[in-house]
């Protein structure tokens, strides 16, 4: 069976029915090496655990920053 191309996933860090880094975590077992980019619009994680190492972009953001972020997270992919 084929997989679809995926380049990137980009996750916030809270979601409505879990958390963010879990869902990426899940991906990235089946996907190693996928791109992960994790937002948030909190200052500071509520549970106090640290995400796995993902890079992170913090809410608000301007546009031209997660362009930034994505290009060089696609470029160290490859």
């Amino acid at each position: 069976e084929r997989k679809s191309m995926i380049a990137m996933l980009i996750t916030d860090m809270v979601l409505t029915d879990g958390r963010g880094v879990d869902f990426a975590l899940r991906v990235r077992a089946e996907r190693p090496g996928l791109p992960v980019l994790c937002m948030s619009g909190y200052a500071e994680r509520g549970d106090g655990e640290q995400d796995p190492g993902f890079p992170h972009l913090q809410k608000p953001f301007a546009a031209n920053e997660l362009i930034t972020k994505v290009r060089d997270l696609l470029d160290a992919s490859t």
